[in-house]
């Protein structure tokens, strides 16, 4: 049943105005900011002299409560309404204008000078600086948050890798080679990610082109990226490559490991391109449990066979490694190749007999993961029973 006027600048209350009955619905301000009108639950408008800061009229009119008032754009005219009512007045004369025609008009709830906009929310009244957004402060703020971050860019396309969101990850790849187009990582991880999306849209039978960002179709047709992504390949020195190797085997040593540290594609393909300069027999070992764990059950025989080729002499051993024969059995097991997975599975075992092997915990750890793994019902007969 109160209106109260604040000081936009100090936020403290000038004046509160009272004489309405019941509890206020609306307020506006007119045009030049001289009055004030205001209606109620008490089916009144009520019209204030800003300046003077007290009531000049109260008009009715209403039979119900009034939700709301505002003035004509020329401040001559002031509109109401209520549930059931919509009513319009010539402020001249205050009577009601039975010709007139009713057009929605909106509350001015922003200062003359469009420096302060008032918004109402519960039982509160919001006073917004407009001006404020220019203010060096909040320019300075605005123009950090809007700034490019390539951190963030990083996060969330090695986030989509991992999540197998090729979408998402073509496009923050794009936005990095966009925003600094020399790192020719960006263009093997941007192709590489393309590749899988691109494979996803066939498989789903639709159309790529048709839903390609602009941005991922102008990386991919950056000039000189097809020779920026040949060049992506590093030299990888010794040192670089037993470390690769010993990361890599730390993630994919045990179901678990990979579970808890997801191998990407691409971190994939970086192994293999490592196997192409330093083919040595212990690196196909890593490549090919690797593969495995990927779901690559040929690539991991392909890895596995070369490295059961070239281990013995690089190690100095009797016999090939005997998670090789684990991998082997395995893969064969997935493809539903029975003979020649228990042919390496026989092999394992026999490996596992030599002094070299029979105490190593990874070795015993391979060949109690083939076992679980035969003991399942084959690929084919589970197959069977799901029909």
């Amino acid at each position: 049943d109160m209106i109260k006027l604040w000081s936009a600048t100090t936020g403290k209350v000038l004046k509160t105005l009272t004489g309405h009955a019941q509890n206020v619905t609306s307020v506006a301000f007119s045009p030049d900011g001289q009055r004030i009108a205001s209606s109620s639950f008490d089916s009144t408008i009520k019209l204030w002299d800003a300046t003077a800061e007290q009531e000049v009229q109260t008009l009715t009119g209403h039979t119900s409560t009034v939700t709301g008032v505002a003035f004509s754009t020329d401040g001559r005219r002031i509109y109401s309404m209520s549930s059931n009512e919509k009513l319009v007045r010539n402020l001249d004369t205050t009577a009601i204008d039975e010709n007139a025609n009713w057009t929605n008009q909106t509350s001015r709830r922003s200062s003359t000078n469009g420096r302060w906009l008032v918004i109402t929310e519960g039982k509160n009244i919001l006073l917004v600086d407009l001006e404020f957004k220019n203010t060096p402060k909040e320019k300075a703020y605005r123009a950090a948050k809007a700034r490019f971050d390539p951190w963030w860019h990083r996060e969330q396309a090695k986030n989509a890798v991992k999540s197998k969101q090729w979408f998402s990850a073509t496009f923050h790849f794009s936005q990095l080679i966009k925003d600094n187009p020399k790192p020719p990582t960006y263009y093997q991880k941007l192709h590489l990610s393309h590749e899988k999306l691109v494979a996803q849209f066939r498989a789903e039978k639709r159309d790529l082109e048709l839903h390609l960002p602009e941005i991922v179709k102008e990386a991919l047709e950056l000039a000189g990226a097809k020779k920026k992504f040949s060049k992506a390949v590093r030299r990888i020195t010794p040192d670089g490559a037993r470390f690769m190797n010993a990361r890599t085997w730390s993630r994919v040593a045990k179901p678990a490991s990979l579970k808890n540290s997801p191998l990407a594609d691409f971190e994939l393909s970086q192994f293999r391109d490592l196997i192409q300069q330093h083919p040595r027999g212990i690196y196909y070992n890593t490549l090919g449990t690797a593969e495995y764990r990927m779901g690559n059950y040929k690539e991991a025989i392909a890895a596995a066979l070369k490295s059961v080729e070239l281990t013995p002499a690089e190690m100095n051993l009797s016999s090939p490694h005997p998670g090789d024969f684990a991998i082997l059995a395995m893969s064969h097991f997935k493809l539903d190749e029975k003979k020649k997975a228990n042919e390496y599975r026989d092999k394992l075992n026999e490996a596992l007999k030599l002094d070299a092997f029979k105490d190593d915990e990874e070795c015993k750890s391979f060949a109690q993961e083939v076992e679980t793994l035969f003991r399942a019902k084959k690929p084919a007969e589970r197959t069977k029973d799901a029909q």
